[in-house]
């Protein structure tokens, strides 16, 4: 099945869409990146397919800065992942390092014992 062509300007790859988060995504035998639509909401979104066939949603405020982890495909949604985006870039534009913020939040061994 071929992929759809609404493509991202300059981009050889189509845009994120449902269908493809839900498995028309296929893997290669590189790993390649999805790009979500600018215009659907939140920009930097994109989906990396790896070529095991696992799916994962990553952030980037900008080219060269770091990616940060949303989560796989599948149990996360299109609209989840631009929702944790959202929650990502509004972390980063007030100062804090939402990477810090995650690991902040599980159970520590100190605090176990």
């Amino acid at each position: 099945m071929p992929l759809p062509q609404n493509r991202v300007r300059g981009s050889k790859r189509p845009t994120l869409t449902k269908a493809l988060v839900e498995g028309a995504a296929k893997p290669e035998a590189k790993q390649y990146d999805l790009q979500d639509n600018p215009r659907a909401g939140t920009m930097g979104i994109y989906m990396r397919v790896y070529p095991s066939g696992r799916r994962t949603f990553f952030y980037r405020r900008s080219r060269g800065e770091k990616a940060y982890k949303i989560g796989a495909a599948g149990p996360i949604t299109l609209d989840g992942a631009r929702t944790q985006a959202e929650r990502i870039y509004n972390d980063l534009k007030e100062g804090t390092d939402p990477a810090r913020l995650s690991d902040s939040n599980g159970l520590r061994f100190g605090t176990f014992f």
